[in-house]
């Protein structure tokens, strides 16, 4: 008599399947996050660095496009000068930046060639830290606009002392106030360099 073994009903129990060809389960992972030598998080760290070489970008395109506003105000109207008092041969002439710079100021406005020499030094301040800005250097636009700022400063000074009577327009106006925001953002920034390095030195001292 040949007996048959009762075989499972699937059907009936799909569960009896299901466990008979169940795979092995995944094998996890007790790896943490990837991180640097110092333990931090790669991502974290990763993140720090793109945001140090963004910032860098950022204030160096800012300082670049001071300094070339700065040049470019030279083209606007400068001021208004009036010479000669109230008689007859009182004249009053309007030049700008880049005619104080290239000496053809008419000779009846009172201009010596001082001024021409001063409006020189703005201009070549400007076009250096243009330059210095350009290439991330750090010391180096900060004397730039200092000497631009005090240039400016005296060149007011010289053409109001030798005319009647001085209207400012917007060309001096501009560069004179972007020369002081230079000034400032670079002092603030040697301030901040003088802070890291102070920090750096006390890290690296022995206790």
């Amino acid at each position: 008599m040949v007996t048959h073994s009762k075989r499972p009903d699937y059907r009936a129990n799909p569960e009896i399947g299901r466990r008979k060809y169940r795979g092995k389960p995944a094998a996890t992972s007790k790896a943490g996050p990837l991180t640097d030598s110092t333990g931090a998080p790669y991502a974290r760290v990763v993140m720090k660095q793109l945001l140090i070489k963004s910032g860098g970008a950022v204030r160096r395109w800012h300082s670049t496009t001071i300094f070339a506003l700065i040049g470019l105000a030279f083209l606007l109207p400068f001021a208004t000068v009036t010479v000669g008092g109230c008689g007859p041969t009182t004249t009053t002439t309007t030049f700008s930046g880049a005619q104080l710079v290239t000496w053809s100021v008419p000779h009846n406005a009172g201009i010596n060639g001082a001024a021409s020499v001063e409006a020189t030094v703005a201009l070549v301040a400007a076009v250096l830290g243009f330059i210095l800005a350009a290439f991330a250097v750090a010391k180096g636009p900060g004397w730039c606009a200092a000497a631009g700022l005090s240039a400016t400063l005296l060149l007011a000074a010289n053409v109001s002392s030798n005319a009647d009577s001085v209207r400012f327009h917007s060309g001096y106006k501009l560069i004179l106030f972007l020369f002081l925001w230079a000034a400032a953002i670079q002092a603030r920034r040697a301030w901040r360099r003088r802070v890291g390095a102070r920090r750096l030195r006390f890290q690296h001292e022995p206790q």
